[in-house]
């Protein structure tokens, strides 16, 4: 150490660098997001509000219209037999069920094996 250095040290004051607290950093972490997230929301409206005010309109895309009927084969169908008097079946009341016993409702599960992965038996608890 030279003493040019040693007389500026006496009027050199240390400077003690005081790191934020957590609290601190979380808050300014905060109002920057904040910020951006008001910034990017007036973007997007500014963006909008643009798109709305144009005077010319873009004119649609002309989609050509695609046949998605099922290909049936009707083969020897006539008029007659849409008239035919058939009995049609009704499958709304298939799974309705009047009486379940609960004690025995899960009775097909005792029979069980266990399969897959399980190295051992499961036991009833």
């Amino acid at each position: 150490m030279g003493i040019k250095q040693w007389f500026k040290s006496f009027w050199t004051p240390e400077v003690e660098v005081v790191e934020p607290s957590f609290d601190e950093t979380e808050a300014e972490a905060e109002k920057e997001l904040e910020e951006h997230y008001a910034d990017s929301v007036a973007d997007e409206i500014t963006a909008a509000l643009n798109d709305l005010d144009d005077e010319e309109e873009t004119p649609l895309e002309v989609v050509e219209a695609v046949d998605v009927s099922p290909q049936i084969d009707i083969g020897d169908a006539t008029a007659d037999d849409l008239l035919a008097e058939e009995e049609l079946v009704s499958h709304y009341d298939v799974d309705v069920a009047d009486d379940i016993d609960v004690d025995s409702a899960d009775a097909h599960f005792v029979s069980a094996s266990i399969e897959g992965d399980i190295s051992e038996a499961v036991e009833d608890e």
